[in-house]
């Protein structure tokens, strides 16, 4: 496969530019489902406030990106944008990212797809729009599907992990969002300091994949 930014990923200045010009007025709706039968919510996050997913997988996908040591900042569903359609000249159409992350000297655009999107062409094709759109504005993009999830088992590792580990209590204290004790006002538990490393080499590893990979291309290999 190619890679869509062969060695170093554009400046996050420049990230933020291409950004502001396609940031559409439109507010971010809030996504309702019949019956309530997607899992929505709010997940723990020192790298970003408010962050919060509207299906199982998203969860995940943003403690992995809580947990891995690439990731700087985490903006969940931050704004709309306003992107010209790839394949129809002179028109436009609206995407809301699932996040947009600040690395260490760039911006990323990660979507989240669960399975569904192998059975739903329209689904397929508004990824690759939003794909396509964004790479011609040199603006990076990653797709996270289930299978880049499930087969590892990290989702029920990352959620246990949330639940033991301590969280920063006071505002002025010295925060390091990487470590297994945010705060570093005790000493860390041998146990889960040590699944918090293999943790966090398994979220950087997974982060690193997925922004290797051509999701346009991706996603045209896909089938039912």
């Amino acid at each position: 496969m190619s890679v869509p930014y062969p060695g170093k990923l554009p400046p996050q200045s420049e990230v933020e530019v291409s950004l502001s010009r396609v940031i559409s007025p439109r507010k971010v709706s809030k996504i309702v489902y019949r019956g309530g039968k997607r899992v929505r919510g709010h997940t723990p996050s020192i790298k970003g406030s408010n962050v919060r997913f509207d299906s199982n997988l998203e969860s995940i996908v943003l403690l992995a990106l809580e947990t891995a040591t690439s990731t700087v900042e985490i903006k969940s569903h931050p704004f709309v944008l306003r992107l010209a359609c790839p394949d129809k000249p002179n028109q436009h159409f609206h995407y809301t990212p699932d996040a947009v992350v600040s690395l260490q000297s760039s911006l990323l655009v990660v979507e989240t797809k669960g399975s569904y999107l192998r059975k739903s062409a329209r689904a397929r094709l508004t990824v690759s729009r939003a794909s396509r759109s964004l790479r011609a504005l040199a603006i990076p993009f990653a797709l996270v599907v289930a299978e880049d999830i499930e087969a590892s088992g990290l989702g029920e590792e990352l959620r246990e992990l949330m639940r033991y580990r301590p969280i920063a209590r006071h505002p002025s204290q010295a925060i390091n969002p990487n470590g297994w004790n945010p705060c570093m006002d005790a000493q860390p538990a041998g146990e889960f300091a040590n699944r918090w490393l293999t943790a966090q080499s398994e979220c950087n590893a997974l982060l690193e994949r997925v922004m290797r990979r051509d999701p346009d291309e991706f996603i045209g290999m896909l089938t039912v």
